[in-house]
């Protein structure tokens, strides 16, 4: 399958790439059913070859899914079509923190305690479901237009317990 924008996979018409990160790229799609616009990410290629990649791709999916909190990133689905594994999620109107920072340094005192606030939430709510995110920095901190701050990118989570 060709990942050049518009294409099709599982439920949703995909229209652009918006990002590209260690385990696949990440566009702008809509979901069909659903009818709204929502993230894909789909695992790269060189990816899939590797043991085991597949199966932490999709555990990804399936880890996010569970938590359900306003500072978690929604997942929607998750699977594989045609050879082609991916990830739906909400769309965030927004940025990655990382790309804030870049752009202007600093984020002043009392939004940075605001901000942090919320990572910790989100970052409880994946403890309370026995989930430990591994892998916390400005590029997996989503920051929407309102404020609202979502953690993403469950794929080095690991589960509590034995």
């Amino acid at each position: 399958m060709d990942l050049t924008p518009p294409f099709r996979i599982g439920h949703c018409e995909v229209e652009a790439q918006i990002g590209q990160g260690g385990m696949g790229i990440v566009f702008r799609g809509r979901h069909e059913a659903l009818g709204y616009p929502v993230a894909l990410k789909i695992l790269s290629d060189e990816l899939v070859a590797e043991p085991g990649y597949v199966k932490r791709f999709l555990k990804e999916g399936r880890s996010a899914a569970r938590l359900q909190h306003p500072n978690v990133i929604k997942v929607y689905d998750a699977g594989e079509e045609d050879g082609r594994y991916f990830i739906v999620m909400e769309l965030i109107d927004g940025e990655a923190l990382v790309d804030r920072l870049e752009r202007e340094g600093t984020i002043p005192t009392a939004e940075a305690r605001q901000l942090l606030r919320q990572a910790a939430a989100g970052l409880a709510k994946a403890h309370e479901a026995g989930l430990i995110h591994r892998d916390i920095k400005p590029d997996n901190l989503l920051v929407t237009r309102d404020g609202t701050l979502k953690v993403a990118d469950f794929g080095l989570a690991k589960g509590l317990g034995p």
